[in-house]
């Protein structure tokens, strides 16, 4: 009897994890836009969708979860609560019109509860490891790199990844060489040190370019449009 139980509590499991991939790919084929931006006066008039999603956040275990599974999971996670955040006081300009909206507001994220930057800074960075996570979090503003149209998920998270880097590397807006100079993301020079180590940006760039950087350009980077990654114009 004790072994149904279980058997019926892990089958429980995996299908709500199932259920919270696939309930996140429909809601962000719904509101996922042109441009990667997001329609926030949709989501917060009419849909109940991201309340759930939310909530799955706060109760699924990572206790027995693969390295894949966790990252596909926090990722995603991070995702939903910048988007539950921005919706709950829509219409706003930016995610800094929000007191606190990185520092101070709390989530639930697998039964622990923490803020937007300890989510990011203290166990999403430092488990995984990964430069690539950078261009997965969308922190609700237009430089930011552009939410997906769907989940991540562990069976494709390292591909996924690797398409979001090449993504970036390859879109002026993030990565543009004019002349002799090149212009970069604010997000290259906040997280420097986890896009080099030990090598040159310019060679990090290159893994994922189609026309390589030639060495010895000169940096500068853009300022950063924190105006929120709207929808409505």
């Amino acid at each position: 009897m004790l072994l149904s139980v279980l058997l019926l509590s892990g089958w429980s499991s995996v299908l709500a994890q199932e259920r919270y991939f696939d309930q996140l790919d429909d809601f962000l084929a719904r509101y996922h836009q042109p441009g990667g931006l997001i329609d926030y006066s949709h989501i917060s008039k009419v849909d109940e969708t991201l309340d759930s999603l939310y909530d799955a956040v706060g109760t699924i275990d990572l206790t027995d979860s693969s390295e894949s599974f966790a990252k596909a999971f926090y990722i995603n996670a991070y995702n939903i609560i910048v988007i539950k955040q921005v919706t709950a006081f829509y219409p706003i300009k930016g995610p800094f019109d929000i007191q606190g909206f990185f520092d101070n507001i709390q989530s639930v994220v697998a039964g622990r509860e923490m803020t937007l930057d300890v989510l990011e800074k203290q166990v999403i960075l430092p488990r995984f490891k990964d430069p690539r996570i950078h261009f997965a979090l969308v922190c609700a503003a237009r430089s930011c790199p552009v939410i997906d149209e769907k989940a991540y998920r562990p069976e494709t998270i390292e591909d996924e990844l690797d398409r979001v880097a090449q993504q970036v590397c390859n879109n002026d807006f993030y990565v543009k060489l004019k002349g002799k100079t090149l212009y970069l993301s604010k997000i290259f020079d906040w997280y420097a040190a986890e896009f080099t180590g030990g090598q040159t940006i310019v060679a990090y760039l290159n893994q994922y370019r189609e026309e390589p950087i030639p060495e010895g350009v000169k940096i500068r980077y853009n300022d950063y449009d924190w105006s929120l990654n709207d929808s409505v114009q």
